[in-house]
């Protein structure tokens, strides 16, 4: 089952941190944190992939389809270490090696937040 908290930090960084399983089942959940992230009109948006334990074809179409809609709205978008499998998966799904870090936000909870679906 997939889980989310959405922080909001300083200077319009919004991360949205997923914990679970990123597949078929959970994609409604993923829509609704995607949704709540972009309320605040980010300048940056972080997916925390920290905690997600697999996820399957679908969920990374969603996940590419989401980085490539933030793009287009002007957020700088970042893929935060997500395991390797995924992230070979979502390289070949065009998403450039730039957006994916190894390491999780370096930052703490912020003064708003968090959302939790």
């Amino acid at each position: 089952m997939l889980r989310f908290d959405v922080w909001t930090r300083a200077a319009g960084r919004v991360v949205v941190a997923l914990q679970g399983q990123l597949d078929d089942a959970g994609i409604d959940v993923f829509h609704q944190a995607f949704a709540a992230a972009l309320t605040v009109y980010p300048s940056d948006l972080v997916f925390d992939l920290t905690e997600v334990t697999s996820a399957d074809a679908a969920a990374i179409a969603v996940l590419v389809t989401a980085c490539r809609i933030a793009q287009r709205i002007g957020c700088r978008i970042a893929l935060s270490n997500p395991e390797r499998g995924i992230a070979e998966r979502l390289r070949r799904r065009g998403i450039a090696a730039d957006l994916i870090s190894g390491q999780p936000p370096a930052d703490g909870p912020g003064t708003a937040g968090p959302r939790r679906g």
